[in-house]
């Protein structure tokens, strides 16, 4: 099933509002053991802070919250994951922080926290999260009476491979939980069991990341120590 979510993108045929994979409460990101660069399958669209914003650093204080909102969209039946990736003075490597969808379709949000002084440079990264896309598609065709074994089939096999990249408590995890999908009975209850929060907050660390894409467009934040609110700022 890996494979064909591959075969896929490269013919997109129809862009759709974004499917969310994850909450707003998800909890910060690091770098995926493997992500695959994007075919241009998901497109990444800034509202919040505005063009017009963007266009001269944003000046705020350590300590404050900023805002991102995003808009959406991929081809096909796909769940999408994001998160803001953002560069702090000094620091070569990107940190990320979640963004979460909302209850407008194909619109995300998050929020950056300050924690230092200097000039922040901050974009967007999404991708198609294959986990979740396995885990929808398995529910949906035990709604909609489709091939659900072969569904099952698909989610058990990628957990194993996930399972063999993974150390530990990460690793019996994914042997448990790949376990538990393939017992009986089968049904959606199970598959919402196997596939509870605690599972897919590892995923969101340990799982692919399909055609992932970085926006095109990124903003600057001057970060001040001092107290803000008055003319220069």
């Amino acid at each position: 099933m890996e494979a064909e979510l591959a075969r896929k993108t490269r013919h997109p045929e129809t862009r759709r509002a974004s499917r969310a994979s994850s909450e707003p409460s998800t909890p910060p990101v690091r770098p995926p053991a493997r992500s695959i660069p994007s075919l241009e399958r998901i497109l990444i669209d800034f509202v919040e802070p505005t063009a017009e914003e963007r266009r001269a650093p944003l000046r705020r204080l350590v300590g404050e919250a900023v805002p991102v909102h995003v808009n959406l969209a991929c081809d096909g039946d796909a769940m999408l994951a994001a998160c803001i990736c953002y560069r702090v003075p000094g620091e070569p490597r990107w940190r990320f922080a979640p963004l979460g969808a909302t209850d407008t379709p194909a619109r995300w949000q998050g929020e950056l926290r300050l924690q230092s002084g200097g000039r922040y440079r901050v974009s967007v990264e999404a991708w198609v999260d294959v986990y979740a896309t396995l885990r929808a598609r398995t529910l949906r065709a035990l709604e909609t009476g489709e091939d659900a074994e072969a569904a099952r089939g698909a989610l058990h096999k990628m957990l194993l491979s996930r399972a063999e990249r993974a150390d530990g408590a990460d690793r019996e995890l994914l042997h448990a939980r790949a376990a538990a999908l393939v017992a009986e009975p089968f049904d959606a209850e199970r598959v919402q069991r196997v596939c509870d929060r605690a599972l897919t907050r590892r995923m969101w660390v340990l799982g692919e990341r399909l055609d992932m894409v970085r926006a095109s467009e990124s903003f600057e934040i001057d970060v001040d120590r001092r107290r803000a609110g008055f003319a220069a700022w």
